[in-house]
């Protein structure tokens, strides 16, 4: 439901890129999993990056890290699209049902 809301932004401001990213660090080191909203401003006649908010995930550590994993709203076709590509990975799908140790919301200046 997070993501879904978090994401649906993006579909009411469709120049604004979604992010999901599950970054494991190691193993048998926390899993964390971003969801990251670009915020774009304009800039004479572009739209120009000026940071992201970004809601971090931070889950158990696993025996075994899970490869990295990255999906961007600008890689698919239509929003439902990109939806459907971040709910049908298998681990994605996973950390949904397990309660995350731990939880941040921050501002993240475009570099």
């Amino acid at each position: 439901m997070v993501f879904k809301q978090f994401a649906r932004e993006y579909s009411e401001h469709p120049d604004h890129g979604v992010s999901v990213q599950i970054a494991p660090v190691g193993d048998r080191h926390p899993i964390h999993l971003f969801f990251t909203r670009q915020v774009l401003a304009p800039d004479g006649d572009r739209l120009e990056p000026v940071g992201a908010v970004a809601c971090e995930f931070i889950f158990a550590p696993r025996h075994r890290a899970p490869p990295e994993w990255c999906e961007w709203s600008f890689d698919h076709p239509t929003f439902e699209r990109f939806v459907d590509a971040v709910e049908q990975h298998p681990l994605f799908a996973e950390l949904l049902l397990t309660r995350p140790l731990r939880t941040v919301v921050y501002w993240e200046e475009a570099s």
